[in-house]
């Protein structure tokens, strides 16, 4: 924290965003100025402009949880795969293809077969990373290529939570995590962006040992007004 404030300071630009450590985390700067309360006379406060435009151009007024089924020609599709949709505000229903989904996934080179993804994805041997794009392109990758099913949850999150997902979202962008298949995947990082919404969910502590997709929607499921399930 220390070093994080110091940085607020500085005014140095850091990679990979070319951006100042307001901007680069600017998750933690809203939350250090809610519990301290920033003079922001002492602190010039830099405006993050880049932010701003790309969360008004996406501007969610809600999020929904999307579960894809199996795929048999891909192990990394063992147990399905877990992304959320950010609901623009405005559209209708019949419009979400046009909205954008927030994934996580690991790196993994095209010439990878099944024994050497599955050695390496489950001893971390991959970089995971966060990836922002249109809803379209994954209901075509799944739908359209690997025939999967997907089943939609509307989750109930306020204005300030969404904003909340949002910074998050926008901090990790910048970074990546070793990749685990049973643990530190796709579900498990998706906890992590709707445990910063809503800290006092604590989805974490349910799933000590290994995360499954299935597991933590049911979970979810399972918070009081948390998660609906969207009918066709």
């Amino acid at each position: 924290m220390e070093a994080t404030l110091a940085g607020f300071f500085s005014g140095t630009i850091l990679d990979p965003g070319k951006q100042t450590p307001q901007c680069t985390f600017i998750a933690r700067r809203a939350w250090l100025d809610e519990q301290l309360g920033f003079d922001w006379e002492r602190l010039p406060k830099d405006p993050c402009e880049r932010f701003h435009a790309w969360r008004n151009s996406i501007d969610p007024a809600t999020i929904t949880l999307v579960y894809s089924s199996y795929y048999f020609n891909n192990p990394s599709t063992m147990f399905g795969h877990t992304l959320l949709r950010l609901d623009k505000r405005g559209r209708t229903e019949e419009q979400r293809l046009l909205d954008y989904s927030i994934t996580y996934g690991a790196i993994v080179p095209e010439d990878a077969n099944g024994l050497f993804w599955v050695i390496n994805g489950v001893f971390g041997g991959y970089i995971g990373s966060f990836s922002i794009i249109p809803y379209y392109v994954k209901v075509r990758e799944y739908t359209d290529f690997e025939d999967r099913d997907l089943w939609e949850y509307r989750l109930a999150l306020t204005q300030p939570e969404i904003d909340r997902l949002m910074r998050h979202a926008w901090e990790m962008g910048s970074t990546y995590f070793d990749y685990f298949f049973f643990r530190e995947n796709c579900a498990f990082h998706l906890l992590d962006l709707i445990e910063a919404a809503r800290p006092e969910l604590h989805l974490h502590e349910h799933f000590p040992l290994y995360t499954l997709p299935t597991s933590t929607i049911e979970e979810m499921l399972r918070q009081p007004g948390l998660a609906q399930h969207l009918l066709d």
